[in-house]
């Protein structure tokens, strides 16, 4: 497996775990990025595995769901 497919890989899988911890709070990707002040353009772009979320990003969406941040690598 080469670089571009495991980078594709990590990012569904971050993608899956962000969209599963969302519905798990019954909110909408609106909802997620206002409560991560991420836009929700660049939220949009994470859930559908188009683009990886900066390092900042991923702790402020971890803050958003009180999880720990390896939480949304699960599975990578």
């Amino acid at each position: 497996m080469g670089n571009e497919d495991k980078d594709q890989t990590a990012r569904n899988t971050i993608a899956a775990n962000l969209v599963r911890l969302r519905e798990a709070q019954g909110w909408s990707t609106k909802d997620l990025a206002g409560k991560a002040g991420i836009a929700i353009d660049e939220m949009i772009a994470f859930e559908r595995a188009e683009k990886s979320p900066a390092l900042s990003d991923m702790r402020r969406l971890a803050a958003a769901f009180a999880v720990p941040l390896s939480v949304l690598f699960e599975g990578c």
